[in-house]
């Protein structure tokens, strides 16, 4: 489609000195024959261009988006502005970008209508319309939030989008007057208080005016928002990198972070429609429009280099690759060509195979001239795989909790997560894994993450921020290491500072009744073992993350408390070899020791994350703090911030405070 004149270029916002004159320019060079219209406000006097019709609107002024950063949110500037133009073009198509963007290429509208398939259960505009991958948002991370940079189709669908009412004085400040939500406290906007983001408010009162939807505020990906902003974004637009759609914009020089690129794109659109779809271009345009994702990934391995010199050589040559492939593509762009599917991408070169992406485990870089073969770990990658087995709507939470805070959160689930029964679980640790699973009794889908992807620089950047997004999810990340950090360095229980900071309650440890299987097995375990039920002793003198006790102390408090007389089961998993005499060896589940835990007389242990676990038998606990200044400088007292007290818990505790030097007891609760 070459026929220009049946476009218009509609110029939205306040005028730019340097760069509105050099964007009709190049319109008049890139698109001749298309007519212009640049919609701006009273006041800015822009000379008139020959060819462009001037558009001087009553501005409507904008809120405040955040009081600390003084942002403004100029949606209803937006709206007002794109409206009235749109009201303007007389031809069938129009292209409407801000009055910033320089238009460098006409080669978008070779992916005009190229996607046919539809549904019209959501299908809102004529054809889809195409919009830039940059701050088009996940759905898992802000529902029904596309890019409004640049959006060409067919202008009765421009006006459908952009037709709605202006955003109200109430919702600008939505947040003063309602709770904030999680995402408040622990997500990359805690300043923000208005109901909408500006591209959410647009596209969400477009789908209102014709379908019913639920969306309470920018924070509200329910079930049901997630997976229809997905279908609604599939079904209505086609979303491009930058520079293939052909558009300079010198304002925001981010990189892709946080995007939903035409990969994920590609994705949604192939497992709605059950296709197998793929996007062609020459390599140059890709490469360019992904120069800033190089650009920062350069940043980021050069600040390694300098906090690390161990990984000097391996950083250089990682960046040696990225640019001999960057300038051997750039060099011959005619030649080279990318082919982006829903599973990742493929480079060829003068027809032949040169190297592929594969959005598996691992990055597959085949041999050709000095590219070298190359596998690499992908945190991602992992999990956008696994996701295949459930639903690529679903939400993920990554659990870095140790065995005590996990048994916690997932007893109070549903305070943490409104939306959690839908939720995919991510854990770090198998322990957590376990506890998570028994004390839920497995009822969400669970996913242990592998020992060698927890080392790779996805997982460590999850690792730095409460909730990052990729790939169309959400992934939480509870808690990463910025919020313990912060929490070392405090004063207050676990408890507390959770309450405090985030608003949250971990309380509430409530009785838990065992697997009926797992009290079989420990009916059986004491019967073959000649002991009585509720007349014996379990025993947990070790902690993976804690200093231990010598055998001497512990049979010297066995025998102080008058448990001698009881027969003593030994639950051991780090250093069998090590055990008491005269005891009943185990080494079970963790079901299997809750059951038999539940059976015991007394149970005496070293603090650990099987406190908060066994406290839920009901059955009387012995713990004992090893006091250690020197482990973790930032813990003075390691009682004060664990101890069980904090917690509602069926089971009566009494805890001791001991020297790890002296293996004297300091105190005694």
């Amino acid at each position: 489609m070459k026929n220009f004149e049946n476009i218009t270029v509609l110029l939205q916002g306040p005028v730019s000195r340097k760069l509105t004159k050099t964007s009709i320019a190049n319109v008049k060079k890139i698109l001749p024959g298309a007519k212009i219209i640049l919609s701006t406000w009273k006041g800015e006097n822009f000379e008139q261009v020959d060819g462009v019709e001037i558009l001087y609107n009553k501005d409507p002024g904008a809120s405040i988006l955040d009081k600390k950063t003084g942002q403004l949110n100029n949606i209803n500037r937006q709206i007002v502005s794109t409206l009235h133009g749109l009201k303007k073009v007389s031809t069938p198509l129009v292209l409407k970008i801000r009055s910033d963007i320089v238009l460098e290429s006409n080669e978008f509208l070779n992916f005009f209508e190229k996607f046919k398939e539809r549904n019209k259960n959501y299908s809102i505009f004529k054809e889809r319309l195409l919009i830039c991958e940059k701050y088009c948002r996940p759905s898992g991370m802000f529902p029904y939030h596309i890019s409004d940079w640049f959006i060409f189709g067919y202008t009765e669908d421009l006006i459908k989008l952009f037709d709605v009412p202006l955003e109200n004085s109430e919702d600008g400040i939505w947040f003063y007057r309602n709770n904030l939500t999680l995402s408040h406290k622990i997500g990359y906007f805690p300043h923000f208080r208005h109901r909408y983001c500006a591209e959410q408010y647009i596209w969400h009162k477009c789908i209102s005016k014709y379908f019913p939807i639920n969306f309470n505020h920018m924070f509200d990906f329910s079930n049901e928002n997630i997976k229809s902003s997905n279908l609604f974004l599939v079904d209505n637009f086609v979303v491009l990198p930058q520079q293939v759609l052909g558009f300079r914009f010198d304002k925001f020089n981010s990189n892709n972070n946080g995007c939903l690129l035409t990969g994920d794109w590609l994705l949604l659109y192939n497992s709605s429609y059950k296709t197998n779809k793929s996007l062609s271009f020459n390599s140059k345009q890709y490469l360019t429009a992904q120069i800033e994702t190089v650009q920062q990934d350069i940043k980021n391995q050069l600040i390694d280099v300098r906090n690390n010199l161990k990984n000097l050589i391996k950083n250089i040559l990682k960046i040696s690759i990225k640019l001999k492939r960057y300038f051997l593509l750039k060099s011959i762009p005619r030649a080279s060509k990318v082919e982006i599917r829903d599973d990742g991408n493929d480079y060829t070169l003068l027809g032949r195979h040169l190297y592929n992406f594969k959005r598996k485990n691992n990055f597959i870089a085949r041999h050709f001239c000095f590219f070298p073969t190359k596998k690499e770990s992908s945190f991602f990658s992992y999990t956008r795989e696994t996701l295949q087995k459930y639903d690529i709507d679903r939400p993920i939470i990554v659990i870095e909790f140790a065995t005590g805070e996990t048994a916690a959160l997932a007893r109070n689930l549903e305070k943490v997560f409104i939306n959690h029964h839908n939720a995919i679980f991510f854990f770090a640790r198998r322990s957590s894994y376990e506890i998570f699973n028994l004390l839920t009794k497995s009822q969400y889908d669970t996913e242990l993450i592998p020992k060698f992807l927890l080392e790779s620089s996805e997982y460590k950047s999850l690792n730095a921020h409460y909730i990052t997004y990729t790939h169309s999810n959400a992934y939480f990340y509870l808690y990463p290491s910025v919020f313990w950090d912060s929490f070392f360095c405090g004063s207050k229980n676990y408890v507390t500072y959770c309450k405090e900071r985030l608003d949250l309650d971990f309380s509430r440890l409530n009785k838990f009744e065992p697997d009926p299987n797992d009290l079989k097995w420990a009916r059986e375990f004491i019967s073959s073992n000649k002991i009585k039920e509720y007349n014996f002793i379990l025993f947990l003198p070790e902690a993976s993350s804690i200093q231990e006790f010598s055998s001497e102390f512990w049979n010297t408090q066995l025998s102080k408390i008058e448990l001698s007389k009881y027969p003593i089961v030994e639950n051991r998993v780090l250093k069998v070899d090590s055990s008491l005499d005269s005891t009943i060896k185990l080494n079970c589940d963790f079901g299997k020791l809750f059951a038999l835990a539940s059976f015991a007389h007394k149970i005496v242990m070293l603090r650990s994350g099987m406190s908060e676990l066994l406290s839920m038998t009901g059955v009387e606990l012995y713990i004992y703090y090893p006091l250690v200044n020197t482990a973790v400088p930032f813990i003075p007292d390691l009682y004060s911030l664990y101890t069980m007290k904090q917690f509602n818990c069926p089971s009566s505790v009494k805890e001791f405070i001991v020297d790890i030097k002296t293996e004297e007891i300091l105190s005694s609760s």
